[in-house]
């Protein structure tokens, strides 16, 4: 899913998705989701650091999150 999110014109078509309070699409099946509102945007060079008030929060117990880093993602051991 990040690959494709990464990329440009597919959108949210066929993806297993809910909406809360927002309307903002959540996905089904995740580790963790967040809802939030802008809270503020601060400039940082050549991006832009967008800061929100999280509404809602739902999290799972089990499964192993991921990191993209380097060009390639890694699992986190929770243990570590």
């Amino acid at each position: 899913l990040s690959v494709r999110f990464a990329g440009n014109g597919r959108g949210w078509d066929g993806i297993a998705s809910t909406s809360w309070d927002t309307g903002a699409p959540i996905l089904q099946g995740c580790l963790a989701a967040l809802e939030c509102t802008l809270e503020t945007i601060h400039e940082g060079g050549d991006h832009a650091i967008l800061v929100g008030r999280v509404l809602r929060l739902a999290s799972r117990p089990d499964g192993t999150p991921l990191a993209f880093h380097g060009g390639r993602y890694e699992a986190i051991d929770p243990a570590d």
